[in-house]
């Protein structure tokens, strides 16, 4: 999903193509940009949509418009769909050889901090599109890595022996903003974040 006035754009992966889930994303997007203070008032749609996902958009008094068929032009959604293909291809291609191909849904969050940072508004081109809707993001506090890149996590003295290796070997998957200077990282030896 793309919001025209602050060209943010929100990614949402989709299991299927199925209408259930593709009204479940629609929720949840409609729901995140409200929660940030952005009120919808026109859905502009591919005309690949299903009766169901119309009847979620008509629950929640929106107004929408279908783009006409192989007509891509009047989705702005359409061209950052092509900012997001190129963002996420190279994103991974910069991680590390080792790092699991199967794991490239971990990417997502970062590939939509990073690509929001360079993104401009359309109202204040002066500022980003992540700003916009998140606020200043602070490199001090949240710092930010290559995604995929190798780090050693350090493993506490409670949970190692006393002549045990200090870390764990995992990858950056993306910051923590809910702490203060920490990471979130992929652990190939307990397969979990």
């Amino acid at each position: 999903m793309i919001d025209w006035d602050t060209n943010y754009i929100k990614l949402i992966p989709l299991k299927s193509r199925k209408a259930d889930n593709y009204v479940k994303a629609y929720k949840d997007g409609y729901e995140w940009f409200k929660e940030q203070g952005v009120q919808a008032k026109l859905l502009k749609l591919d005309n690949e949509i299903s009766n169901t996902l119309i009847k979620a958009i008509q629950t929640d008094g929106l107004n929408y418009q279908l783009a006409s068929p192989d007509d891509h032009r009047q989705l702005p959604a359409e061209r950052a769909i092509q900012d997001v293909k190129a963002h996420f291809i190279a994103i991974r291609s910069i991680t590390d050889t080792t790092y699991p191909k199967d794991a490239w849904d971990l990417l997502i969050q970062h590939t939509e901090d990073t690509l929001n940072m360079l993104r401009p508004p359309k109202t204040n081109p002066l500022v980003s599109a992540y700003t916009m809707l998140r606020g200043h993001f602070n490199f001090m506090k949240t710092p930010i890595a290559p995604a995929g890149c190798t780090v050693l996590v350090h493993d506490r003295p409670t949970t190692r022996g006393s002549w045990a290796d200090r870390g764990t070997e995992g990858y950056f998957i993306s910051q923590a903003p809910d702490h203060y200077r920490n990471f979130t990282c992929y652990m190939p030896s307990t397969n979990s974040i």
